[in-house]
């Protein structure tokens, strides 16, 4: 989950270094320094200087907030606000987007993951994904639906794409 967050923040504020075009080029440069064909101090230089720039104006530019929270379907139980999800020392927690008004905080359950399939009751009307959970007791594989308790799909067998 923290990888998708940092790699979304990447995508969306270092397009052109995550692009593939810049990482052939860059590549392809530092074959021709192995070479001799280039001077890797110009590589860099050219490299580094937009680089840096472009990472100065971000740091004013991005918030904290943005970098280390993402939205959620869930609804703060408290006052009614979105959850919001946030990274601590133990790992991604739900916390009210009403903080300071509202301090609830809860865990994620850790029992399921989201598959790119969408759910056979509900997909094509509310977004559902299909996730993978586990029986509490024998700890068996079923799979159902990510907007549970709102769509009840359940299945012992992944459902078809």
């Amino acid at each position: 989950m923290l990888g998708k967050l940092v790699n979304d923040l990447l995508v969306k504020h270092f397009k052109d270094i995550v692009d593939y075009e810049f990482t052939a080029t860059i590549e392809n440069d530092l074959d021709r320094i192995a070479q001799g064909e280039k001077n890797w101090q110009e590589v860099v230089k050219n490299f580094y200087e937009p680089f840096n720039k472009n990472l100065e104006q971000k740091e004013k530019e991005v918030s904290r907030r943005e970098a280390t929270e993402k939205e959620s379907e869930e609804i703060c139980e408290k006052c009614g606000s979105k959850m919001v999800i946030k990274y601590g020392k133990y790992g991604p927690f739900l916390a009210c987007s009403n903080y300071p008004n509202c301090s609830n905080i809860k865990k994620i359950p850790k029992q399921s993951t989201e598959l790119e399939i969408p759910c056979p009751k509900c997909g094509k009307t509310e977004g559902g994904k299909i996730v993978v959970r586990k029986t509490k007791t024998k700890k068996r594989t079923f799979y159902g639906c990510s907007r549970w308790p709102k769509c009840d799909f359940m299945s012992w067998k992944l459902p078809n794409q």
